[in-house]
């Protein structure tokens, strides 16, 4: 009879034990659901995306499933990151920006003057020093093309274009449209002068609701309702 009891005892304590591990993960999901939606309010990010340590997001900015923006980004607002688009460390993209699945921003880079470009040399145990990473500045209003390259310490400018399966090796003026392997430039996609005033505009610091009337396929007539915007808000 003891034997018994003593067996019962223990397999109650077993499904105790088992009940309150269910429970502490249960309440880990509601945690982490609950963080997740908060998450989502903010950003808008979908499942299967990467977020690094001190990187920074701006509100309606999208990340595509598999997209991932490691350590020490900023991001402004309204940008769109399609599926698997990857924004690697010490990175800085403006606003209305469009990136294209796969595309790749400031990956690393490797010594091409060294014994060897393998990561053993500067890994342990010899840790020799390589300084690997380098800002990488992208204006706003840019538009990344599909499997497109930026390579690291470049400055794109504002309303640029790179197009699809780029490699982009210096840096690019506002509003060029580059492509091909070096990314050369192709053409602009204005004159001069309007480049000059859609620099001075920054429409790209207003949101979509203020910019909701205007008549986009008209660019002279879009300035000019920009510019009335500004000046009612200023």
């Amino acid at each position: 009879m003891f034997k018994i009891r003593t067996w019962i005892l223990k397999s109650t304590l077993q499904k105790l034990s088992l009940l309150e591990s269910k429970i502490q993960e249960m309440g880990d999901q509601i945690i982490n659901l609950k963080a997740e939606s908060a998450l989502r309010e903010k950003r808008l990010i979908s499942d299967g995306r990467v977020l690094g340590v001190d990187t920074i997001i701006g509100t309606n900015t999208y990340l595509g499933e598999f997209a991932a923006v490691h350590n020490h980004c900023t991001i402004g607002k309204h940008n769109y990151l399609n599926l698997w688009v990857t924004v690697y460390s010490h990175t800085k993209i403006g606003n209305y920006c469009s990136f294209a699945r796969f595309a790749n921003i400031a990956p690393d880079e490797h010594p091409t003057d060294w014994l060897s470009t393998h990561v053993f040399q500067y890994d342990p145990p010899a840790n020799k020093t390589f300084n690997r990473r380098s800002e990488t500045v992208i204006g706003s209003d840019v538009w990344v093309g599909a499997s497109a390259i930026v390579m690291q310490g470049l400055k794109i400018g504002h309303g640029s274009i790179i197009g699809a399966g780029a490699v982009v090796t210096k840096d690019v003026p506002p509003f060029a449209i580059v492509g091909g392997v070096p990314a050369k430039i192709i053409r602009y996609r204005f004159n001069d002068e309007t480049i000059t005033k859609l620099l001075d505009l920054k429409w790209w610091d207003l949101d979509p609701e203020d910019l909701a009337h205007i008549d986009f396929d008209k660019i002279e007539l879009a300035i000019k309702q920009v510019e009335e915007i500004k000046k009612a808000k200023s």
